[in-house]
């Protein structure tokens, strides 16, 4: 019974050698609803707190879905400084600059809102990346 079994087998992967068919691959459609990615960034937090607000209101307004804001990481940069250009080496200063940043999407958007979001006018301070995904 062994033996049967064993040549079923091997005529079962002879069969799958000749074959010159590729084998399907299901490709899954992703239907995926198209947003907005928004991403805002200020030396200020409280401009920032502000813009965000206002961004919120304004989808809001246009009919528009928020997801968010997320505070993301913010970065900081040291540098020290040496008052003295000689003879003191301890006498020393450091300046920080920390850059501040959130992130929102919109979902469920239409024309109007797409229309709002290139007319607005922010703070001044307030850098921000808009991307379609």
């Amino acid at each position: 019974m062994l033996q049967g079994q064993l040549n079923i087998q091997v005529a079962f992967y002879k069969s799958m050698a000749t074959t010159k068919t590729k084998p399907q691959i299901e490709t899954a459609t992703n239907n995926v609803a198209p947003k907005i990615r928004i991403r805002l960034h200020s030396f200020d937090y409280n401009v920032l707190d502000k813009a965000v607000k206002d961004v919120v209101q304004l989808v809001l307004r246009s009919g528009g879905k928020v997801v968010g804001p997320v505070p993301l990481k913010t970065k900081k940069k040291i540098v020290v400084l040496l008052s003295s250009t000689f003879k003191h080496k301890d006498a020393r200063f450091k300046v920080e600059s920390r850059v501040h940043k959130r992130l929102m999407d919109i979902t469920d958007f239409n024309s109007q809102v797409v229309n709002s979001l290139s007319t607005m006018s922010l703070p001044a301070g307030v850098d921000v990346d808009i991307q379609m995904l």
